[in-house]
């Protein structure tokens, strides 16, 4: 018989109630693994090209496993907005660069509106990501890191809108930069 003490009550809990939390342990745990295997085949590699109020890009996101992608992008995404004011006039100026665009992202709800019967066709889900864009800043190369949140939808069976939000960190050679992020993103998906 093996005993351990139990530093609360100090009496001694034998081989048996180990052997039955650990199989308790396990059968908990099985259901969890065969859940996460189900998921394994829920994200979905597609190509898409999506349009910005100020953009447009291609994109190809493939699954990774679980609910994980990474997305690659290229094009002319909007990567500054300035505004201007003084005592007679104020000014807004966009700025629409070249970039490129690795981005890492977890579905988070996909697996949830799986289980009830709502739509995840072409990742419909909410998601967290890190998205890192090289982009041309003033003759000079950017690079933007911007954690965000966001939701994903379709709208038949090519269409599908993102809204995503979060902060974003512009590092350059001569300077830093902090900015809110937000964004609105039609897709066409093939």
């Amino acid at each position: 018989m093996i005993l351990l003490f139990d530093s609360n009550n100090m009496k001694a809990i034998n081989h048996k109630s180990i052997l039955a939390a650990v199989a308790a342990t396990i059968l908990c745990l099985v259901p969890m693994s065969m859940k996460a295997q189900e998921y394994e085949r829920l994200v979905q590699s597609n190509h898409s090209i999506s349009m910005q109020v100020f953009g447009l890009e291609y994109s190809y996101e493939q699954a990774l496993g679980g609910t994980w992608s990474i997305i690659g992008r290229v094009g002319f995404t909007p990567t500054e907005l300035d505004y201007h004011t003084d005592f007679n006039s104020a000014s807004v100026a966009f700025l629409i660069s070249p970039a490129l665009v690795v981005e890492p992202r977890l579905y988070t709800s996909l697996g949830r509106r799986y289980d009830m019967g709502k739509d995840i066709y072409n990742n419909a889900a909410d998601f967290v990501s890190l998205k890192t864009q090289v982009y041309i800043d003033d003759d000079d190369f950017a690079l933007g890191i911007t954690p965000m949140y966001g939701i994903r939808r379709t709208g038949g069976e090519h269409w599908a809108h993102e809204f995503t939000f979060g902060t974003k960190l512009t590092i350059t050679t001569e300077n830093l930069g902090l900015a809110p992020h937000l964004q609105y993103r039609l897709i066409f998906t093939f």
